[in-house]
């Protein structure tokens, strides 16, 4: 299997939701040491080839943006001025040089081109309240005409417990030969239960062009809502947690798996007595918590571990609707209905297993 030059950098640029591609070899020597890495920017993505040295990896590896093609000067020297190999954020360090580069161009583009009410709302963007991140701004010139301005605002919404805190991004392209704006969310991935949102549906509007004058209460409204949104998903991810401990203390038998990241899916090895055999059935017991729990039930698989005709291993899908579930009732509630659920499934379970 070949081996990566600045593996723990490529880990932490993927951490960071950023696109690798294209990887290849300069040498016989079985080693990867070039790649492309999409550098995120604004509404779109630097292009960038990483060339490391095969014979002496420690060295600063070359840089070549290969897309957008512009006149943007990117200083080699102050990219690499901190380079260690050892360090796992080098190439994102690397990275956040090269975007400022761009960010520094394009101010200046937008400072040329600017004018009243495209600095307002540029100034409105800016001072959003719990700001972060500063505002990434890309500025369109064709033929010397200013097409279109695109500032991205990284939204003050995150899961502080995530071990991926991307910002939402909000990204507002300013139309001044109309004198309109249009808006676009980007959803990182720990945002998944946002991702069917759209602008539209956000704020109910037909029309996905609004005059400048409505942006201030646009992008209060889509902030206060998402955080709405993302307070209900982390609040739904502790009750998960807290549901399966309270699966875990009810004795259903040895926990083989268990999500500590999203608590999402567990599972349980189970030996069950049925008297039809005058012995014990190893059963494998496997439940899927939605994202919206508690406001909808889990469901779960039984998997006999038992190979029956054909050499297969039977397995039924139960839950998702019990007797006297609400969202309103202590987690531990709920866990006990659950197990009082199951309790009846199993008997149902081993008689189908020897039925068939």
């Amino acid at each position: 299997m070949a081996k990566f030059v600045a593996h723990n950098m490529l880990l932490a640029l993927k951490e960071e939701e950023y696109k690798i591609t294209e990887y290849g070899k300069s040498t016989c020597l079985d080693v990867i040491d070039r790649f492309t890495v999409d550098i995120p920017y604004s509404d779109g993505c630097i292009k960038t080839r990483v060339l490391f040295n095969a014979m002496d990896p420690s060295c600063p590896p070359d840089f070549i943006i290969m897309n957008p093609q512009t006149d943007i000067e990117v200083p080699y020297s102050s990219v690499i001025s901190d380079w260690n190999i050892s360090d796992r954020r080098g190439l994102l360090n690397a990275s956040a040089k090269i975007k400022d580069a761009f960010s520094e161009y394009h101010e200046r583009l937008f400072q040329e081109y600017k004018n009243q009410e495209t600095e307002v709302i540029y100034n409105i963007a800016n001072k959003i309240e719990g700001l972060t991140q500063r505002n990434e701004i890309k500025v369109n010139i064709e033929g010397g005409v200013l097409q279109e301005i695109v500032i991205s605002v990284p939204f003050p919404i995150t899961l502080a417990h995530e071990s991926c805190t991307l910002p939402i991004y909000c990204h507002v392209s300013i139309l001044p030969h109309e004198e309109k704006f249009t808006v676009n969310l980007q959803y990182p991935q720990w945002a998944t239960h946002l991702h069917h949102l759209t602008i539209n549906a956000l704020v109910k509007a037909q029309n996905p062009y609004w005059q400048y004058s409505s942006f201030y209460s646009l992008i209060n409204q889509l902030i206060n809502f998402l955080k709405k949104e993302t307070q209900t998903a982390g609040n739904s991810k502790d009750l998960r947690a807290l549901f399966m401990q309270c699966l875990c203390n009810a004795n259903l038998g040895i926990p083989l798996e268990i999500d500590s990241i999203e608590f999402l899916k567990m599972s349980f090895h189970m030996e069950i007595p049925y008297k039809a055999t005058g012995g014990s059935e190893i059963v494998q017991l496997i439940f899927q918590v939605p994202s919206d729990f508690p406001k909808s039930a889990p469901t779960y698989k039984l998997r006999s571990q038992k190979i029956m005709r054909h050499s297969e291993l039977r397995e039924k899908k139960y839950g998702n609707k019990f007797k006297g579930w609400s969202a309103d009732l202590e987690i531990s509630q709920l866990a006990a209905l659950v197990k009082q659920r199951l309790n009846e499934d199993l008997k149902d379970f081993l008689s189908w297993v020897y039925s068939t």
